[in-house]
């Protein structure tokens, strides 16, 4: 199999046209803490801040990135509620990024996607899809999975975590 090729922005602006113009929303947008950032912190971030406050603890040999995460934010907030706030402190009164906007923009008339999965806790897209008064169906919990139907037109947004 080939190596993936690297497309300048001109190259791949000619891609979508040419396969949006022969399919119905041919795409789906799959976005992470990238598109959140920097007003909400990347997990690197947050497992130094996990960290000073269990100093002295020593975490297990040779975590991946996702295990060490998940063993630093257990330690430093050790039940669901104390998680739950903690995210929400960094999530709340933050603005919507430029990349949230954008998606958000593209995403207007329904033309490339009527579908976004995320696995960011915040409600950006969501927000910014209503600022430009876009109407959409969100699925941020196992209860409301039911929402969710690719066959439908309507914008989709899809909360996986």
């Amino acid at each position: 199999m080939p190596l993936p090729q690297t497309l300048t922005l001109s190259e791949a602006a000619a891609d979508i046209r040419r396969t949006s113009g022969r399919h119905t929303r041919p795409f789906f947008f799959m976005v992470g803490a990238g598109i959140s950032s920097p007003p909400v912190p990347l997990a690197s971030a947050i497992v130094e801040d996990c960290r000073k406050q269990c100093a002295g603890l020593v975490p297990p040999d040779r975590q991946s990135p996702m295990a060490a995460y998940m063993w630093w934010f257990g330690k430093a907030y050790p039940s669901r509620a104390d998680r739950q706030r903690y995210l929400q402190s960094l999530i709340e009164k933050k603005p919507i990024t430029d990349a949230n906007l954008r998606l958000a923009h593209l995403l207007l008339g329904g033309k490339f996607a009527n579908l976004v999965v995320t696995t960011n806790f915040d409600d950006f897209i969501s927000k910014a899809l209503t600022l430009f008064g876009e109407t959409h169906t969100v699925c941020d919990h196992p209860h409301t999975v039911l929402r969710v139907n690719p066959e439908r037109d309507d914008l989709q947004v899809v909360h996986v975590h």
